[in-house]
């Protein structure tokens, strides 16, 4: 078994698995994003990030069974509404793409993708009256190497 970096491996599932979601893309006009949403997109969009990697689960002989990770995957307001509601369809689409989600891309296996809490966060950023709005939750991702 080969000993590789899983994250760009998670990283491409998540963007194919939420990309795939024809409800997800309309209401998340802004698009999908690893994170951060690039400047000069509007509408409401979704960004995912890695928050930390949590313990590997190791085999025999050493070999990694698979690699764990916290994400948070979040839909983002583009500043133009403040409030909840607006995010409320992409957040609720999110949780029912990826809550108890298996399979792969590529060369990954997802063993499994839990939301393991809510996230919700309000931004102002210095200098500016936009208030962005972050809805979503945090994800424990399993993965395994299948190349």
């Amino acid at each position: 078994m080969a000993t590789v970096n899983e994250v760009p491996r998670i990283n491409r599932w998540l963007k194919t698995v939420l990309a795939a979601d024809a409800s997800l893309v309309s209401a998340a006009p802004g698009g999908i994003w690893r994170g951060f949403v690039p400047k000069g997109k509007t509408g409401n969009a979704v960004v995912f990030q890695p928050l930390a990697p949590l313990d590997d689960t190791p085999g025999n002989a050493g070999a990694r069974v698979w690699s764990r990770w916290r994400y948070v995957v979040k839909a983002v307001s583009d500043g133009t509404s403040n409030n909840d509601s607006s995010l409320q369809t992409a957040a609720d689409r999110i949780e029912a793409v990826l809550e108890a989600v298996t399979g792969g891309a590529a060369d990954v296996g997802i063993d499994y993708c839990i939301r393991k809490r809510p996230f919700y966060m309000v931004e102002q950023p210095t200098d500016s009256d936009v208030t962005y709005i972050h809805l979503g939750g945090e994800f424990e991702i399993a993965a395994h190497y299948t190349g």
